[in-house]
């Protein structure tokens, strides 16, 4: 679960019209207070960043991923632990060394393209899996 604070959505008037977090969304919100029609646009369009985490074995295999994974990537969880590493993010080196991709690619479920920022590391768990922290941003 994302521990960061609640976004909150206020109205021109000042009214609080709600507290969230949205991605890849857009949610129109009639104030009851004015009346005023607000339209409220992901966050990820607006420069917040997002993270989540993927664990995949040497082989290239995923392992484990976070909730926020399935949410990013749109795909559930159960497709994702089928998956290898090389059908979500093409450009993905072979070798797994720690290291960082600045410009990597991932492909959503619906054949959108998503920019992010790769971290790779080893595993404490398991000596043969590799944790890949992704983080975007606009």
């Amino acid at each position: 679960m994302d521990q960061r604070p609640l976004t909150e959505y206020r109205c021109g008037c000042g009214k609080l019209l709600f507290r969230g977090l949205l991605l890849f969304s857009v949610v129109e919100v009639k104030c009851k207070r004015c009346g005023a029609l607000k339209l409220f646009k992901d966050e990820l369009s607006i420069g917040v960043s997002v993270s989540f985490l993927l664990t995949i074995r040497e082989d290239g295999r995923v392992y484990d991923a976070c909730r926020t994974a399935e949410y990013v990537l749109a795909y559930p969880r159960e497709t994702l632990l089928k998956m290898s590493i090389e059908e979500l993010c093409p450009f993905f080196r072979e070798q797994i060394p720690p290291y960082q991709i600045e410009n990597n690619t991932f492909l959503l479920r619906d054949g959108r393209k998503l920019p992010a920022k790769s971290y790779f590391v080893k595993s404490d768990v398991s000596p043969e899996a590799y944790h890949i922290v992704n983080v975007i941003s606009s």
